[in-house]
């Protein structure tokens, strides 16, 4: 046991003495998930009215994945039920089934919506003319990923208030995909259907704007995105400018490098933020490694990650480096503003935010166990040691957790997998005392990641 403690500890401090060597990273979506007599009462309807023979389909990616969602559609306080199946009574025909509640909460089924592909990919929920009523929006895969098919269906008059059962949903819109996403980026009460196409073979990358009116569905506007994108990796809505709604596209790069485009709307028109003509690693955005922006500080705006480098890390391959976030917003000038630095181990799962203070003199080393952070002195050579992050895996942990907090570690989180400390340490050499942190501090600068 002590050999276990030792060895882990001695692990850990080792890496920080060999950085002395080196030359000096929508509102629907949060309801509560339904009881699960709620989904197998909507299954029992689904089997009985079909007779068996379904095979539930899970879409395969944006934010709704499951198979059966809850969602008012009309407006009136009462959830219905969107079902996404496969019917091997008609030659597994990919079929979605709208369910609603009777007078007496018995679950009627409505003659369903017939898919054009062979999976769901992507679904949403948005009302695209304000009139209180959703329209069901689904992506269906075709034979790759570059024949996917968009489909907008609209209630008829007769389910307005779904009486009798006798209405359908129709479909009033397709359109070839890559990925989409539903905002009011005008924040008029109506939702915006903005689609994004990206083919490789074709050199094309387009984002396109879609409204719904008394006319149907119609192209608002278009704009083209860089070209170069391997992939799209997430669409972020929230603040973006001034004030100003907008969506946030992540794409990375072959080789798994990353960069960020953003869009707004203005009188109408998708306006581009912070994109570059040619290629996408001049772009104000271009992340080396993985990262994707997010809601950091969770205020509504969206901050876009970009990459520094520690002190002492200059002549380490770039793979090797354990690069500090740096979070910014965009301030309409074609500005990025810092707004937050953040350490995240992807490896090991975890986050620290970093105090503003901590300039480019603290930096930090880490190894299979951890990290830790320490403030480089003015001899370029001298370190003195801020805190440590601890990382044990369950199995060690159990047995050596006493152990471990004698040494002056305590518990910042846990998972099924792994243990992890924090450690902080008083040091009158620091530059500023401003640049140490308490044990309180640092269990607020600590997450987990997802």
């Amino acid at each position: 046991m002590r050999r276990l403690i030792t060895v882990l500890l001695i692990s850990l401090s080792a890496f920080v003495l060999q950085g002395c060597m080196f030359d000096v990273q929508n509102a629907e979506i949060m309801r509560p998930p339904k009881l699960p007599t709620e989904l197998e009462s909507v299954k029992t309807a689904l089997f009985d009215y079909y007779g068996g023979g379904l095979r539930l389909m899970n879409p395969s990616s944006g934010v709704l994945r499951a198979a059966i969602q809850f969602i008012d559609l009309n407006g009136d306080q009462q959830d219905e039920a969107v079902a996404f199946f496969k019917d091997e009574n008609e030659q597994n025909a990919l079929k979605a089934a709208i369910l609603y509640k009777d007078e007496s909460g018995v679950w009627e089924t409505l003659a369903p919506i017939v898919g054009i592909g062979y999976d769901v990919d992507q679904v949403g929920f948005p009302d695209l003319n304000g009139d209180g009523n959703k329209e069901i929006v689904v992506g269906w895969l075709g034979g790759s990923s570059l024949s996917k098919g968009l489909s907008v269906y609209q209630a008829n008059d007769g389910l307005t208030d779904f009486g009798g059962g006798t209405g359908v949903y129709e479909e009033i819109f397709r359109e070839v995909y890559t990925n989409f996403h539903i905002v009011d980026m005008d924040l008029d009460g109506a939702d915006e259907l903005v689609t994004f196409l990206l083919s490789r073979p074709e050199n094309r990358a387009e984002a396109r704007l879609y409204t719904l009116d008394a006319d149907g569905v119609s192209r608002q506007d278009s704009v083209t995105l860089s070209s170069d994108a391997h992939r799209y990796e997430r669409m972020t809505s929230g603040l973006v400018e001034d004030g100003r709604y907008g969506i946030v596209l992540d794409a990375s790069l072959t080789g798994g490098a990353t960069f960020s485009e953003a869009l707004v709307e203005i009188d109408g028109k998708l306006i581009k933020r912070f994109g570059v003509s040619g290629s996408s690693e001049n772009a104000p955005t271009y992340r080396f490694d993985f990262r994707l922006t997010e809601d950091v500080d969770q205020n509504g705006w969206i901050e876009i990650p970009t990459l520094i480098s520690p002190l002492g890390y200059d002549r380490v391959a770039k793979r090797d480096v354990p690069w500090i976030t740096q979070w910014n917003r965009w301030d309409s000038e074609e500005n990025l503003i810092p707004v937050m630095k953040t350490y995240d181990d992807q490896r090991l799962g975890f986050r620290v935010t970093m105090p503003l203070i901590w300039n480019d003199t603290v930096t930090l080393t880490r190894n299979d166990q951890g990290i830790a952070f320490v403030e480089v002195q003015e001899d370029g050579i001298k370190r003195v040691k801020i805190l440590e992050v601890l990382v044990i895996k369950r199995s060690d942990a159990d047995l050596a957790d006493g152990q471990i907090k004698s040494l002056g570690y305590f518990e910042l989180a846990r998972t099924m997998n792994h243990y992890y400390y924090g450690k902080t340490f008083s040091n009158d050499a620091l530059t500023s005392v401003e640049f140490g942190m308490s044990d309180d501090q640092l269990l607020e600068a600590f997450e987990l990641l997802n």
